[in-house]
């Protein structure tokens, strides 16, 4: 079942190593893609669930995909962290690096002497 493999892997944490954490990903939108083409096939039938072992398997479904998405919202609040906070450092590297790029913080001065 494409839901549980999903399911499972979304269940490994996100790696912080850069390539397996793409990796994780790309394997994701894979399971993503298998998943979608199967849920489509059972749209396209539309039938209902006849048996207990039929109603059954629904529910399950119906429970692996709140879980999936539950973590799919986990996981993109890291990535947007992890986003932000590279996005801060390079910003304060940058700072250092060149401090007169950047215009005055509090205003300029003006003097009116002659």
């Amino acid at each position: 079942m494409a839901t549980k493999k999903l399911y499972n892997h979304l269940s490994e944490p996100l790696p912080d190593d850069m390539e397996e954490r793409e990796r994780y990903l790309e394997r994701m939108h894979k399971l993503l893609d298998r998943r979608g083409k199967r849920l489509e096939q059972a749209r396209e039938g539309e039938a209902r669930p006849e048996t207990e072992r039929d109603h059954r398997y629904v529910e399950e479904v119906y429970r692996l995909n709140q879980e999936i998405d539950k973590r799919m919202n986990e996981m993109r609040f890291a990535i947007r962290s992890d986003y932000n906070r590279t996005k801060q450092r390079r910003t304060t590297g940058n700072k250092y690096t060149n401090p007169y790029d950047q215009g005055t913080v509090d205003g300029v001065f003006f003097d009116k002497r002659n």
